[in-house]
């Protein structure tokens, strides 16, 4: 089964990746079955459930929304960003984190929003419009630091 979060889950999840890409191995070794790579991706978000409070759906449902979030911002700059640079890792993993904060509505303690809406004003629109989106997908309110830390997490990609 194609796995169009291969590379999401491979940037949000490294340490259960290289474990799963083992476990493929270890089952061609002993079975000889050959399982696609999409599997290792899939096999990640089991293994994170099992050592994290997340199960493998809520997992898969955050970079699904952040995929979505990278998604609207390419279509907003224009360009595709490549999926294999750290400052795309950095920002789909701010994005998963986000998501994760504003699901257990956490408080971010910055407070920076005048300094980087002044600095960096192309970046800190893209994140309102990327702010109100994730809003509106998880009926939860973002706060402004959210909306502050996501323009300079895109800050760090334009």
């Amino acid at each position: 089964m194609p796995n169009p979060l291969q590379h999401d889950i491979m940037a949000m999840f490294p340490d259960e990746y290289r474990i799963a890409e083992q476990g493929i191995r270890a089952i061609e070794r002993e079975d000889g079955v050959e399982l696609p790579p999409e599997e290792a991706g899939y096999l990640s978000l089991h293994i994170h459930a099992g050592i994290s409070e997340q199960n493998a759906g809520d997992s898969l449902t955050n970079i699904r929304l952040a995929a979505e979030c990278i998604a609207e911002l390419e279509a907003e700059l224009g360009l595709t960003l490549r999926r294999t640079e750290l400052k795309y890792t950095r920002l789909v993993s701010h994005i998963c984190y986000m998501i994760l904060r504003i699901r257990a509505q956490e408080v971010v303690p910055i407070q920076m929003d005048d300094y980087v809406r002044k600095m960096y004003p192309k970046a800190y629109a893209l994140a309102e419009k990327l702010s109100v989106s994730l809003s509106r997908k998880l009926r939860l309110p973002v706060a402004a630091a959210e909306t502050t830390l996501l323009a300079i997490h895109i800050q760090r990609v334009l």
